[in-house]
Formats: C-alpha cells, sequence, structure tokens
C-alpha cells in the first residue's frame, strides 16, 4: 500500500477530521464504508482535472489512489448479509 502525502491524508495534523482547517468552514467527510465513497472522490478528481494537471499533477494521482484505496477496503471488509 502506497503512503499518501499529508495534503491528500484525511486528519494528516494530529488524526484531526479539520486538517488544520477553520472551524467555521462547513466540510463533508466520505469514509471507505460509504458504497458510493470510490465513486465520489473519482468524480471529484475528474471533475478537478485539467486544474490539478496543470497546479498540482501529483495531487491528482494521488486522490485517485485513494479512490482505489476506499474500495478495496471496502471489499476486504463487507460483510456478507
Amino acid at each position: 500500500m502506497t503512503r499518501l502525502s499529508d495534503e491528500t491524508q484525511l486528519g494528516a495534523k494530529g488524526n484531526s477530521p479539520s486538517g488544520g482547517l477553520p472551524t467555521d468552514e462547513p466540510m463533508f467527510i466520505l469514509r471507505a464504508s460509504d458504497p458510493l465513497s470510490g465513486m465520489l472522490v473519482r468524480f471529484w478528481a475528474n471533475a478537478n482535472e485539467k486544474r490539478l494537471q496543470q497546479s498540482n499533477p501529483r495531487r491528482l494521482l494521488e486522490v485517485r489512489e485513494l479512490a482505489a484505496l476506499m474500495d478495496q477496503w471496502r471489499q476486504r471488509n463487507s460483510r456478507a448479509g
């Protein structure tokens, strides 16, 4: 498993979901257990692809990897009904 950059990891600073963000900034957290998480993260990457390719191509790759890791985690940890 590849280690994602601190910028890409959620809660990189002290495992806080806010990660040093302003406390009054609204945010939404997706967990790998959510069946839509990987798809939604890929959607975000695709929607921001042009901007990130120019400004931070490494982050684009890491976000796509994160989506795959979320899918893999959910598959490994899913409970058969």
